[in-house]
């Protein structure tokens, strides 16, 4: 990117301490910039079922922004439940449970310098 950069966090969850999304998404923290009339790019690690990142764009485009586009490590098509087109990914799968290189599991597996596939999530 070679444009001045704002970075800002939001944390939310759907999975909390499951292998598996509730179908609920809650904020844990709000997004503290001004977004007005900015182009926002929404960085998630991994989109699975989809129901965050869509959560989250709807969310944003609410916004008075003049645009929002999303940003994935992994694309992971496996348990999608809502329509989503991810604009940007790193990769793109179709099944497995990922943990590793920050994804994790109930906290767990973060550490892990490389993403594994856990064969029997718990």
């Amino acid at each position: 990117i070679t444009v001045p950069v704002e970075l800002d966090f939001v944390r939310v969850s759907s999975y909390g301490n499951q292998s598996f999304s509730r179908g609920q998404v809650s904020f844990r923290k709000g997004v503290e910039l001004s977004l007005e009339n900015k182009h926002i790019i929404l960085v998630e690690d991994i989109v699975d079922t989809g129901r965050t990142l869509c959560c989250l764009k709807n969310y944003f485009q609410k916004m008075p922004v003049v645009s929002v586009k999303t940003c994935v490590l992994i694309d992971k098509k496996e348990r999608r439940e809502v329509p989503l087109d991810v604009d940007y990914a790193g990769f793109r799968l179709e099944k497995g449970f990922l943990v590793g290189y920050g994804l994790d599991l109930a906290e767990k597996y973060r550490n892990y310098p490389d993403i594994y596939n856990l064969d029997k999530p718990v």
